[in-house]
C-alpha cells in the first residue's frame, strides 16, 4: 500500500479523532464525513502543487499552491492532518460556479494538471477517470465548505 492523499469535510471533532486515533473507516462513515476526495493516485504530496495551479489557470485567477495553504494539526510518523486554509477553500470553490456555463471545466482541468505532471516528472501521464473524479470531489467538497463556512482537513497515511 502507498502514500495516501485524501480531502474531508464533515464532523470536525471526529476527523481530528479519527487521525489521532488511526480510525481511517470513520472516514467512510457518512455521519462524520459529509465530503471526501480521494487522491490517491500514486502522485506525491508536490503534485497537489500542480493541480492548484491548474486550476488557478482554469478559473482565471493567479496560481496558488496548496502546500503553504495547509497548517498541520497532526503529525505521525505514518499519517498527519492538516487544515486547509479558507481561501484555497474559496479558490477551488470557484470551479464550482465556473461549471454551469463550462461543463467540461474540470476535465480541463484535470488535463491541464497531467500535462503540468508529465512536464515535471518528464514522464508518460495523461488525464484519467481518477483524477476528473478526484478533482470533480475536490470541487464539490469545496463549494460545500465554502458554502457553510465548514473546515477541510488533508490527510495523509502510509
Amino acid at each position: 500500500m502507498g502514500l495516501s492523499l485524501e480531502f474531508h469535510l464533515g464532523d470536525t471533532a471526529a476527523i481530528r479523532q479519527a487521525i489521532v486515533e488511526d480510525r481511517r473507516r470513520w472516514f467512510r462513515d457518512p455521519a462524520l464525513v459529509t465530503h471526501s476526495a480521494d487522491f490517491s493516485l500514486h502522485i506525491e504530496p508536490a503534485d497537489l502543487d500542480l493541480l492548484s495551479e491548474s486550476i488557478g489557470e482554469a478559473i482565471g485567477q493567479p496560481p496558488r499552491r496548496l502546500r503553504p495553504s495547509l497548517t498541520p494539526v497532526v503529525d505521525k510518523k505514518v499519517r498527519g492532518l492538516l487544515v486547509v486554509a479558507p481561501l484555497w477553500v474559496k479558490y477551488v470553490a470557484a470551479v464550482r460556479t465556473l461549471q454551469t456555463i463550462q461543463p467540461d471545466i474540470v476535465s480541463e482541468i484535470a488535463g491541464s494538471w497531467a500535462s503540468a505532471m508529465r512536464h515535471h516528472h518528464t514522464a508518460d501521464i495523461s488525464a484519467t477517470d481518477a483524477m476528473r473524479t478526484a478533482v470533480g470531489r475536490l470541487v464539490e467538497l469545496c463549494a460545500a465548505a465554502h458554502a457553510r463556512k465548514g473546515e477541510v482537513f488533508h490527510i495523509w497515511y502510509l
